[in-house]
């Protein structure tokens, strides 16, 4: 999910305004993804 997210990060700029919202939101879960795994 998180690579589809990057990979296609410029299509979804241009679709949805909030993408900034978005953004801290999958940087939370990248975050706590790397706990997970450690």
């Amino acid at each position: 999910m998180i690579k589809h997210y990057h990979k296609n990060y410029n299509e979804l700029v241009t679709v949805d305004k909030d993408i900034s919202y978005y953004d801290s939101k999958i940087d939370l879960f990248e975050e706590f993804v790397k706990l997970q795994t450690v």
